[in-house]
């Protein structure tokens, strides 16, 4: 927390409970969230977690769109499809074997 620059954990006994409440960064939050990188410029949110999801996990499936997100395989689809053309993730295989890398993961 400290190192995020953000308020102690409060620590409290209630009852026969223990609580911990950690504080978020609130209106901070929305200030930091200007400044997203350039290659998100014109994406909607869940393609911009999507692209975040296949750098943390390595790749990112159709399916896992979907469930996500609770979009439609159209929406899916669409989405993904919108990535590859703006070359930020590249499909890789065919069919239901098919999943999406970072398009710099995919000319290593």
């Amino acid at each position: 927390m400290e190192t995020h620059g953000l308020p102690k954990p409060q620590f409290e006994e209630v009852g026969s409970e223990f609580r911990v409440t950690l504080m978020g960064p609130g209106e901070r939050f929305m200030a930091e969230a200007g400044a997203l990188p350039a290659w998100s410029k014109g994406l909607n949110e869940r393609q911009l977690e999507a692209v975040l999801y296949a750098g943390e996990h390595g790749r990112i499936t159709n399916r896992e769109y979907r469930d996500l997100f609770k979009v439609s395989n159209y929406t899916a689809a669409m989405d993904l499809k919108a990535l590859t053309k703006k070359q930020l993730i590249a499909a890789v295989g065919e069919g239901r074997g098919r999943f999406y890398r970072l398009a710099l993961e995919t000319k290593r």
